[in-house]
């Protein structure tokens, strides 16, 4: 109950998963009368954006810029962008596709996470978090084998190991060579 006439504005915003709705109504009371009122909501859909490539966790040694590759499900945003721990890096207008190249050599070593933003009008959506390490400090091995010391040939089996991951690119003994 509203102790005095007054004129009350009523307005509801709520966000679902690729929808902004909201509305507004504005009633006139009396005094000692109970509210009751009805809002019409208008709903848009809003695009809703998603970093496809790389695909999931990520480790660098920043030597290079990172390629990211952005989706985007829904209506055309009016642009999308790339955060790198909440602040933007990079953006671009509507596209049919989205790349961004996240220059991360001068980024401070350690897990960074990245986001895309997609924005229509004054709605946007931010994707699911990338989480990106960098680590410039080489990898150390750990063991090798045979040891040096061993007598080698073409059916002689190397094993190393690092104390960090390391890419696992095909490696032959013509490589070694």
């Amino acid at each position: 109950r509203l102790p005095a006439p007054s004129s009350v504005q009523l307005t509801v915003r709520f966000e679902l998963a690729n929808k902004v709705c909201q509305g507004s109504t504005t009633v006139d009371t009396a005094p000692g009368t109970d509210l009751a009122a009805a809002i019409s909501v208008v709903c848009i859909e809003v695009p809703v954006p998603t970093i496809v490539r790389p695909a999931g966790f990520t480790l660098t040694n920043a030597t290079s810029p990172m390629s990211l590759l952005v989706e985007v499900n829904g209506r055309v945003p009016d642009k999308v962008e790339l955060l790198v721990d909440g602040v933007s890096v990079a953006e671009t207008g509507a596209q049919f596709f989205y790349r961004f190249a996240w220059d991360n050599r001068t980024a401070t070593e350690g897990l960074h996470n990245l986001t895309a933003r997609a924005t229509l009008g004054s709605n946007s959506r931010t994707s699911a978090p990338l989480q990106v390490r960098i680590d410039r400090t080489p990898p150390q091995v750990t063991r090798a084998e045979p040891a040096s010391t061993v007598e080698v040939s073409r059916a002689t089996v190397f094993t190393i190991d690092f104390d960090d991951q390391v890419s696992p690119l095909p490696f032959a003994l013509p490589d070694a060579v």
